[in-house]
C-alpha cells in the first residue's frame, strides 16, 4: 500500500511513512531475524530477500530523481539506508530520536543524496 504517485515531496512522505508502519509492526521479529541469521543459512537468505524488495521498492520510488545523477549508485545506497528497518531502529533506539527528528534525518538524507553533485 505504498503510493508510488504525485509530487516528490508526496512520495517522499509516502514512503517515510511506509516503512515506519512496517518498522513499527515487525521491528522484534526483524531483529530476531538477524540474530537468528548467524546461525541460519534460510534465514540470512530471508533477511537478504527482504532487504532486497526494500532496496528496490526505495529505488522505484525516486526512480525520476535518480535519472541522471552523476553517481547514481551512492545515492541509491545512501537512500537504501535512511529507509533501512536497521537504520530505523538504530535512530529510534541509539540515536534517542523522537518519531518528529527520525522523519525529518530520513527526509533530509534522501533529499541531500538526490541533489548531491560529484
Amino acid at each position: 500500500d505504498l503510493d508510488t504517485t504525485g509530487s516528490f515531496d508526496e512520495r517522499l512522505a509516502a514512503i517515510i511513512d511506509h516503512r515506519v508502519r512496517m518498522y513499527d509492526r515487525i521491528s522484534p521479529v526483524a531483529r530476531g531475524s538477524l540474530v537468528a541469521a548467524t546461525r541460519s543459512k534460510t534465514v540470512a537468505r530471508e533477511v537478504e530477500t527482504r532487504r532486497a524488495v526494500l532496496r528496490k521498492q526505495a529505488i522505484d520510488q525516486f526512480e525520476h530523481e535518480l535519472i541522471g545523477l552523476p553517481d547514481r549508485k551512492v545515492a541509491e545506497r545512501v537512500i537504501d539506508l535512511a529507509l533501512s528497518l536497521d537504520g530505523i531502529d538504530y535512530l529510534l533506539s541509539s540515536a534517542g530520536c523522537s518519531r518528529p527528528e527520525l522523519r525529518a534525518s530520513i527526509a533530509r538524507t534522501i533529499r541531500d543524496a538526490l541533489s548531491a553533485v560529484d
